[in-house]
């Protein structure tokens, strides 16, 4: 059984820094590659600069294309959710429809990875692959 990973970690924001989201990544990575046996170049590690919005869909294509059995993806860093442009959420407790997202480090250049890309993006994985989606962001 073929296990790859694509794990990012981001502490380096430049207006709300964090701690921890490297290390988060550092620590998945001994576990996946010394306590589970994967090898390192079945993993793709984005730690903060590399942690771009086209790097994280790279990575993420890279994980598709490598068609792994169980495909793991740990994103630690910030996250939100903006208003539902096109319709396809549920409304929550507020009445508002919003979509969630994750936060790469050039977010106010590049924009947001909102869960319809991150959908779009697994849409491409083999369908016998089974996804493990691990999101540390609040």
């Amino acid at each position: 059984m073929k296990t790859s990973a694509l794990l990012i970690g981001i502490n380096n924001y430049k207006r709300l820094p964090l701690q921890g989201c490297v290390n988060d990544v550092r620590a998945m990575f001994e576990a996946l590659t010394e306590r589970h046996s994967i090898g390192p170049g079945d993993t793709y590690t984005l730690l903060d600069g590399q942690a771009t919005r086209a790097g994280i869909l790279q990575g993420l294509q890279w994980l598709a294309v490598e068609g792994p059995d169980v495909a793991i993806v740990l994103f630690s860093g910030h996250g939100t959710r903006v208003p539902d442009l096109d319709g396809d959420e549920a409304r929550g407790w507020s009445g508002t429809k919003y979509d969630q997202a994750i936060v790469p480090v050039d977010y106010e250049r590049n924009g947001l990875i909102l869960d319809d890309d991150l959908a779009a993006v697994f849409w491409t994985f083999p369908r016998e692959t089974k996804l493990i989606l691990i999101l540390d962001s609040c």
